[in-house]
Order: C-alpha cells, then sequence, then structure tokens
C-alpha cells in the first residue's frame, strides 16, 4: 500500500464530504496514513483530526457540521462498508 496515495485520497475525499473512512488492517500501514494526513491537512491549511477504529483510519475535518446521532450510529455510519 502507499501511504502517501491512500492518504491524498482520503483528505480530498474529506475535504469534499466533510470526513473519510477507509480500512487498513495493518496497524504500521495505519499510522503511516495517519500521519500523512496530518502532513497533507498542515500543507493545505486543512484543520482535521484523524482516528483509528478498529482496522478504519477516519479523517475529520473540524469544520465538519456538527452531528446530532449518537456515537453508535455515527460509528456505523463511518465504518467503510
Amino acid at each position: 500500500m502507499d501511504a502517501r496515495r491512500t492518504a491524498v485520497e482520503m483528505l480530498d475525499i474529506a475535504i469534499r464530504d466533510e470526513q473519510c473512512a477507509r480500512r487498513i488492517a495493518a496497524e504500521d500501514e495505519a499510522a503511516l496514513v495517519r500521519l500523512e494526513l496530518r502532513r497533507l491537512g498542515r500543507r493545505n491549511g486543512v484543520r482535521i483530526r484523524t482516528a483509528r477504529m478498529g482496522d478504519a483510519v477516519l479523517v475529520v475535518r473540524l469544520d465538519a457540521a456538527v452531528r446530532h446521532e449518537d456515537a453508535a450510529t455515527m460509528r456505523q455510519e463511518l465504518t467503510p462498508a
């Protein structure tokens, strides 16, 4: 897996859709993608947060619309198929 390419794709989606989740099972690959997401976010002036949820990596824009669902519903919606 190319961590940089994955991060670029995820950030592009998050910029457009406010958030993005991608299944990345390997912990070391997930860590590299999160690191690259944060680097790209800083470089592009996009304020984001990344998270690891199970075998998924998530990126969310800090200016995303506030969600009103409970935590379980948000997890379900953010978990990639």
